[in-house]
């Protein structure tokens, strides 16, 4: 970046109202967290690449290089940082950005007699960009620059990406690059995603095809003189719609793949439920890619291509991690999105999908069981959904036709009893809805996180939070046995709800 384009800010790491000597937390906590930052919501005015005068009191000791913009702390994953930290980033008042810090000799330093928490140091600007300049020089300084993929981060670019990557498997790459070796590997990867063993030996002939019959590329080769071609889907975030066996059977149909064994594939960097109807193609997704560059990390650092791609996958990583220590009240979508995940892969043995639901507020994240026999109730759909925007469990019903308020209220009357009659479930505390909607889904009760979710601090207490699914699910199970004991409810259900 040119530096004429940055900002120079100026940060006082005093953490003092008054900015009293010896309150400065420069060493103990802005150096080894990597971080600065102060107590203002101006610091959001931080941008990616900006430089950053830090003083204490009137003395700049130091220049800083935003590595991220400006943003609350809370944001940030602080759980391996030093204790000390912590409490900054628990601060939803506390603003600031990831940085590369370069310390100032002490003939560097000079006097800025301004005071303030943070703001724009134009009059100091020029001094401020010709001392980074200086520092950038010396030594073991690496320079600065964007990530290629924090703007090319759509499909078609990452299509790109991984032709790119793919074509380093072709002989012609042996011995010029350690990217062939990678090329080698990820071909192995995927092919084991589809059932067969692979040895990077045995892998000949690399061609790689993109955007061929509307498929987003394909790769043919030989293991071993056996003729193969991998059909790959390529998704960042986006759901799988694509009728993959007539594709399939497009593609053996051309001249180079209809002599092949093809195996479709879909490769996916971003987040989406893995329930939907890409259930029935093998996958390659994020961590499994980040798996691939960990250990090829030698290679990564040869290419800057490549170390860009392994650093954006695992920022979209960290982001989505955050919700385990995030305050639950500030969760955005990204963590709701862990956090589903996460459930996701705890209980497998209960299918569960996520996904958007619009709504007139902008809409949320909710979580709910895949449509297995297991969620149908004499042709009901009776299931637990998590709501994101009102961080509760509700119970709904579902697929009601007809006389949906009687079906409501019939279902509703049974709970109540159930609930009064079995005391083992009061500390579900289970409760009516706000309000009831009328139509062909309902909401029955609901369970607010405030008694479940949360820990003392506010963040998520996941092993509590899973362990309170599991009695919910039970609860649900309990009640469905009730239902189907219950032969005049089920007749009065079947008699009302049906078509």
């Amino acid at each position: 970046m040119q530096d004429q384009m940055r900002n120079v800010w100026k940060i006082g790491c005093r953490w003092d109202d008054w900015g009293r000597q010896g309150t400065s937390i420069f060493e103990k906590v802005f150096v080894p967290t990597g971080f600065v930052f102060a107590y203002t919501k101006y610091c959001e005015s931080i941008r990616e690449g900006d430089l950053i005068a830090i003083a204490d009191g009137y003395q700049v000791v130091a220049i800083a290089e935003a590595l991220t913009p400006g943003s609350s702390l809370v944001k940030f994953d602080s759980s391996k940082l030093p204790a000390v930290a912590h409490d900054y980033f628990a601060d939803p008042n506390c603003y600031g950005c990831k940085a590369r810090i370069l310390q100032l000799d002490e003939n560097e330093t000079f006097t800025y007699k301004k005071m303030g928490r943070f703001f724009q140091a134009t009059s100091i600007a020029d001094d401020v960009r010709r001392l980074y300049g200086k520092m950038m020089e010396r030594p073991g300084t690496k320079e600065w620059r964007l990530n290629l993929f924090g703007w090319a981060n759509k499909e078609l670019a990452q299509d790109s990406f991984l032709c790119w990557l793919l074509s380093h498997a072709n002989k012609s790459s042996e011995g010029q690059t350690p990217l062939h070796g990678v090329a080698l590997d990820f071909i192995c990867r995927l092919m084991a995603k589809c059932g067969l063993n692979v040895k990077t030996a045995d892998i000949d002939n690399v061609i790689v095809d993109k955007q061929i019959l509307q498929i987003d590329l394909a790769v043919r080769f030989t293991v071993a003189g056996a003729k193969h071609a991998l059909m790959i889907e390529d998704k960042v975030n986006a759901m799988l719609y694509n009728d993959i066996e007539g594709y399939k059977k497009r593609l053996v149909s051309i001249e180079h793949y209809s002599d092949r064994e093809i195996h479709p594939i879909l490769i996916r960097t971003g987040d989406e439920s893995s329930l939907g109807t890409d259930k029935q193609i093998a996958k390659f997704v994020r961590s499994d890619f980040l798996e691939l560059l960990g250990d090829h990390k030698s290679a990564c650092i040869s290419s800057e291509i490549l170390s860009d791609f392994a650093e954006h996958l695992m920022a979209a990583e960290e982001d989505v991690m955050r919700y385990l220590t995030m305050p639950v009240e500030e969760w955005d979508w990204s963590c709701w999105v862990g956090f589903y995940r996460e459930i996701q892969n705890r209980f497998s043995q209960v299918p569960l999908d996520w996904k958007y639901v619009p709504n007139s507020s902008g809409g949320f994240l909710c979580l709910y069981p895949v449509w297995t026999d297991e969620v149908w109730v004499d042709s009901l759909a009776f299931y637990w959904q998590m709501e994101s925007d009102k961080k509760q469990l509700v119970l709904k019903v579902m697929e009601v036709y007809t006389h949906h308020s009687d079906v409501r209220n019939k279902i509703v009357s049974e709970l109540d009893a159930f609930l009064n009659s079995h005391e083992e479930w009061k500390d579900l505390r289970i409760a009516r809805p706000d309000r009831y909607g009328c139509g062909y889904s309902m909401t029955l009760e609901k369970i607010s996180s405030d008694c479940w979710f949360k820990n003392k601090d506010g963040r998520i207490d996941l092993e509590a939070v899973c362990e309170f699914f599991k009695r919910t699910f039970a609860f649900r199970d309990a009640f469905v046995a009730h239902w189907m004991s219950n032969d005049a409810f089920r007749n009065d259900i079947k008699r009302l709800a049906m078509k």
